[in-house]
């Protein structure tokens, strides 16, 4: 269908709804701007089942065969790379490689960005096969960029985040270097909601498909001048699920919109050749068996749970400074319904082992002794 005919067909569907309900000029561009967005994938969609009519299925031919092989052969060597996952109890735990769509699910407040940024780091400190330095790309819709650097350099630095009010000069002057260290290197690169004064650019289904097919296409272009080039980033990071809630083309509810964002990267991490991990909320367990699984618990939609090869969930037990991870989906692994435990320490995810726990049942007493005296008053002379 060519411009001129949309356009006829579009303002023969605004003039009658003109009828019914008069539209300001904003609301006839928006709703122009939608109805046009409506007709392309009702366009693709044609040309996409014209192609199928005409598909031959009773035999595969050399290209598909040859392409089947590429990816073999890039998906062992991405096992052959073993790509650290925060530390050694969860790298052993599945296999972070390509092809990957891990989807990592927990309550609000219980550790998703602490877990977001130890995953960033402990790529941050590894490096390639190739003795290369690993890179890594963050889509934060919940915190800015400034937020995720710091936390990185909070972790890199053994500062404590949580004080940092009382941070001296010198602890800020040694943040903004490591800020500008790694981004100048191009080690880590973190996309917000107001990436460059795109308002929308990690919130929106559109901002997230301009990013990655961006991301895609100078790949693609690369392979073509070198067939061995590697990714640009060894793993991407989205910070989280449900934040992409909006699509500026069209005015579908929450859940609609996040099944549109399931699809595309279910079809997105089979040809990126670097993990993709998403963060997302759950809702607590019920009492309803019916709805207390774990893709039912996650919130506004399981549209993720279903092309996801493996799924996490966080939970933690704060008195004893540890978070249980279980497995509730791996694809390719026997382990599912398992769990393993990993502690916190200053920031830092680590494995839970005997000596962990020694140290923080001492660090619990010493507190204890310390809120005890302080309730003691001395008696006087």
């Amino acid at each position: 269908m060519s411009d001129n005919h949309d356009d006829d067909a579009i303002n023969h569907l605004l003039g009658e709804y003109d009828e019914r309900q008069s539209l300001s000029e904003m609301e006839r561009k928006v709703k122009t701007h939608r109805l046009k967005s409506q007709v392309r994938s009702i366009e693709n969609q044609e040309a996409n089942m014209a192609k199928l009519s005409q598909l031959d299925i009773r035999g595969v031919s050399d290209t598909q065969i040859e392409q089947m092989n590429k990816e073999h052969e890039m998906m062992r060597e991405s096992l052959k790379s073993s790509i650290p996952f925060i530390c050694p109890t969860l790298t052993s735990f599945f296999n972070f490689s390509y092809p990957s769509l891990v989807f990592i699910g927990a309550k609000s407040g219980q550790g998703k960005s602490t877990f977001t940024a130890n995953l960033a780091y402990s790529l941050l400190v590894d490096k390639r096969k190739s003795g290369e330095k690993r890179k890594i790309l963050i889509l934060s819709n919940e915190e800015m960029s400034l937020s995720v650097y710091n936390r990185l350099g909070c972790l890199h630095l053994g500062y404590n985040l949580n004080d940092v009010k009382n941070f001296t000069d010198e602890q800020h002057e040694n943040l903004k270097k490591f800020r500008t260290g790694v981004a100048k290197a191009g080690r880590v690169r973190v996309i917000d909601p107001s990436y460059d004064g795109v308002e929308g650019a990690t919130t929106s289904y559109e901002g997230l498909v301009a990013i990655l097919d961006n991301l895609l296409k100078k790949h693609k272009e690369k392979v073509a001048q070198n067939p061995d080039a590697e990714a640009d980033f060894d793993a991407i990071i989205i910070d989280y699920y449900q934040k992409i809630n909006e699509s500026k083309e069209t005015s579908e509810p929450t859940w609609a919109v996040l099944k549109k964002v399931s699809d595309y990267l279910d079809n997105y991490y089979k040809q990126y050749p670097a993990p993709v991990v998403v963060f997302g909320q759950i809702k607590p367990e019920s009492k309803d068996d019916d709805v207390d699984s774990f893709e039912y618990r996650i919130k506004d939609g399981k549209s993720i749970f279903i092309p996801a090869t493996i799924a996490l969930e966080l939970k933690p037990v704060k008195e004893e400074s540890r978070t249980e991870v279980i497995l509730q989906k791996a694809r390719w692994s026997s382990e599912q319904g398992k769990s393993v435990n990993v502690g916190w320490d200053k920031g830092l995810i680590v494995d839970y082992t005997d000596e962990f726990k020694l140290k923080k049942a001492q660090e619990r007493e010493e507190r204890a002794h310390k809120n005890m005296m302080a309730g003691v008053k001395p008696k006087n002379d």
